[in-house]
């Protein structure tokens, strides 16, 4: 099988593929025969090693995949064979095989195409979690979503619209968030993260904001917290501009402020019965197009260097995939 390997860290033009044996399937896991790998901002990171979590040199890139299970170990179901799934791997993604734990695949519907389900997981599972299990969000309630454009702030956008959420976007660039206004959501221009007060009282004056969902971090958070409205939510789900979001412990004691840190983590705990429970209701709604990825690029495996450079320019606006076979 082959496999694309970060054997350095450092630029992702280094990764190389190579061809190794197929996977010995261990007890209690499955063999997946990978259709489609999700190419990840966490992927990017982990090559350069910017990632929290440092990864020992060599590894394989790659956090979700879909595809079908193709082997099992002992102790797992052999009618499991022939079965489309996705899964969560955190690494080893990059490849034609990926093993995992059995009782940590999800099975995909037969209305939902492998590709759609390779770059579902990561963003929607973390939006839902931030959103609905830890912010609480209502219907009619007022959403602001940074980073729109990124895949997690897209599936933020997907989720609070289908809660029934008056959802807003914020961002420098208008043309960015573009798709987030088809989808329904309304855009806060501010050239300057300074000028998002400015901006959001000039559109809606002294209402605030219920929840914020952040992926940017830097002063586009810190400046985010400050229209919170009373008992308003600030969910952390990332920081791509590569800084820290400042929070002041005043604006919290004085408006009733709650913050929320949220890693996106595994996609299904069979330990957490409240996880379990989202990636029902997730999938249900992906079968049901109440939601779903929005796919710009279909590269072949071995353009996954092309990937993560394509990726780390953001000159695109939706998901890039990696396929095992054809691209279309």
């Amino acid at each position: 099988m082959r496999r694309v390997v970060c054997r350095s860290i450092g630029s992702p033009a280094e990764l190389v593929v190579e061809e190794t044996p197929e996977l010995a399937v261990r007890p209690g896991h499955v063999v997946i025969a990978v259709t489609a790998a999700g190419v990840n901002f966490t992927d990017l990171l982990m090559t350069g090693g910017r990632y929290q979590d440092q990864h020992t040199t060599p590894f394989v890139p790659g956090s979700e995949v879909a595809g079908t299970i193709v082997r099992s170990g002992a102790g797992v179901d052999a009618g499991l064979l022939g079965t489309r799934v996705l899964a969560v791997c955190r690494t080893g993604g990059f490849a034609d095989e990926v093993m995992m734990p059995a009782d940590q695949v999800v099975a995909v519907p037969d209305s939902v195409d492998l590709d759609a389900a390779a770059a579902f997981p990561i963003a929607f599972g973390t939006a839902y979690r931030a959103l609905v299990d830890r912010a609480g969000l209502r219907p009619g309630e007022r959403l602001l979503v940074l980073g729109s454009s990124g895949a997690l702030g897209t599936a933020a956008v997907s989720v609070g619209g289908a809660v029934g959420a008056e959802v807003f976007v914020a961002g420098a660039d208008a043309a960015r968030m573009a798709s987030a206004v088809r989808a329904g959501a309304v855009a806060v221009v501010a050239p300057d993260p300074a000028d998002l007060v400015t901006q959001w009282r000039q559109l809606r004056g002294r209402e605030g904001v219920d929840v914020v969902i952040d992926a940017v971090g830097g002063g586009w958070g810190t400046q985010a917290q400050r229209i919170l409205s009373e008992d308003g939510r600030y969910v952390v789900v990332g920081y791509a501009s590569g800084e820290f979001p400042a929070i002041a412990a005043n604006r919290l004691l004085m408006r009733n402020l709650t913050v929320h840190g949220v890693f996106g983590g595994p996609f299904l705990n069979p330990n957490n019965a409240s996880q379990s429970a989202a990636v029902d209701v997730l999938i249900d709604g992906l079968a049901q197009g109440r939601w779903g990825p929005h796919i710009a690029r279909r590269l072949p495996l071995d353009q996954a260097s092309a990937a993560l450079v394509e990726l780390e320019s953001r000159a695109h606006q939706g998901r890039i995939l990696l396929m095992m076979g054809q691209t279309t």
